[in-house]
């Protein structure tokens, strides 16, 4: 279930069907939108279009974005990961998301534009990322020029979980360790302008 940033609609699902209900109350008008299975929906913060995490017939799970009156399904995201998490930026022209192989932590972090559904990918324990071996929890800055995110060092003994928080430029060339833990960090979050 997800509340519109208008806190006019939501939008929920019931075996496999979608729905939108006004938040006054009121008949749950059926959404002309199929996907085999879902995980995860989410407005953009502007109101003007839904993203999911979803499979349609072909089985392809990847990430989905529709407008709310169920029009103009567009695949974003796929055969990057078996499972995805993500979050929109705050003018809603990208999202920032992680892909998942199966059993496996994160393996990517990428962005994909919107409009245009190009991808810019970063393999986790490659390039920037080659001293992180996972990351956790991931959230834009307010003004999307920075992602900040939890993760766990590759250098960390193997059975040791222990994240740290980092912080990375909206160009992946700066990452910066914020934390030096000897505890788990797992929830990163900005602080509301």
């Amino acid at each position: 279930m997800t509340l519109s940033p208008d806190g006019l609609s939501i939008m929920f699902n019931l075996k496999d069907q979608y729905y939108l209900v006004p938040s006054t109350g009121g008949a749950p008008k059926a959404m002309n939108i199929s996907f085999n299975s879902s995980s995860n929906f989410k407005w953009s913060p502007d109101g003007q279009k839904i993203a999911i995490v979803a499979s349609q017939e072909d089985k392809r799970i990847g990430i989905y974005v529709f407008e709310p009156d169920d029009h103009n399904v567009k695949l974003l995201v796929t055969d990057i990961g078996e499972s995805y998490a993500f979050k929109w930026s705050s003018d809603s022209s990208e999202i920032l998301f992680l892909a998942y192989q199966r059993g496996q932590s994160a393996t990517t972090l990428g962005i994909v534009n919107v409009e245009t559904g190009l991808i810019e990918k970063h393999d986790i324990l490659d390039g920037i990322f080659e001293s992180i071996k996972d990351i956790r929890q991931f959230v834009w800055s307010p003004d999307n020029t920075q992602i900040a995110f939890t993760g766990v060092d590759a250098d960390e003994n193997p059975h040791n979980n222990i994240a740290n928080i980092y912080l990375i430029n909206r160009d992946f060339t700066q990452i910066l360790q914020l934390t030096d833990n000897t505890h788990l960090d797992v929830v990163v979050d900005w602080r509301p302008q």
